[in-house]
């Protein structure tokens, strides 16, 4: 196996996604990044405006009336959001990787599903890893608030990553300013958020 051949095979299932970064003169304004109370931002999601709240170490997604009347008097950050590519990490890439990736997996002794870590001895694995971690948002640049849509982070308190099955639909994370990090689902049968407060 050789680091090339990974990274094919992430483009191949790359999917798109939406990168919020601070907007700029004359640009659309499609999220307000709160610096103050429990709201932690506004994103303008289906044409309708939702936020994101911190209240006693829950986390809620909900819609928002009223938006400007909240924003009046509010210290915030004005984001636009930017086209760019998603790419896997490597335990997605074990999990739904071809034949020569199983192959992989089984001459080095290791089940599709368990993930990646450091028990993973084949350098190549840790060879993606690094450049995953160069094409993930949460890695290159400070100035990065949301992600929106793609292939999510899979956490250290993750017991089943949320992408294997296919019933939930990523939406958005925050990536600006450390922990903790605030991640959106929608299951996709009901069409109900769940919401995950999120520590590396």
């Amino acid at each position: 196996m050789t680091v090339d051949y990974l990274i094919n095979f992430a483009e191949s299932i790359s999917q798109d996604s939406f990168l919020y970064k601070l907007s700029e003169e004359n640009q659309r304004q499609d999220a307000y990044w709160i610096l103050e109370g429990d709201l932690k931002l506004i994103v303008n999601y289906q044409n309708e405006w939702w936020g994101i709240t911190e209240k006693n170490c829950k986390v809620s997604f909900a819609q928002q009336d009223n938006v400007w009347d909240l924003l009046a008097g509010t210290q915030c950050i004005p984001l636009t959001k930017h086209n760019i590519k998603s790419y896997p990490s490597l335990d997605y890439v074990f999990y739904f990787g071809d034949l020569q990736i199983s192959t992989w997996l089984a001459e080095n002794n290791w089940q599709k599903d368990w993930g990646f870590n450091d028990n993973f001895k084949d350098p190549v694995g840790q060879d993606y890893v690094n450049w995953w971690m160069d094409n993930y948002p949460l890695y290159f640049d400070e100035d990065n608030f949301i992600i929106e849509g793609g292939w999510s982070m899979i956490w250290p308190d993750d017991n089943e990553p949320l992408q294997y099955d296919g019933s939930n639909e990523f939406l958005f994370c925050t990536i600006f300013g450390g922990e903790p990090y605030y991640e959106v689902y929608r299951y996709r049968d009901t069409g109900k958020f769940t919401t995950y407060f999120r520590i590396t």
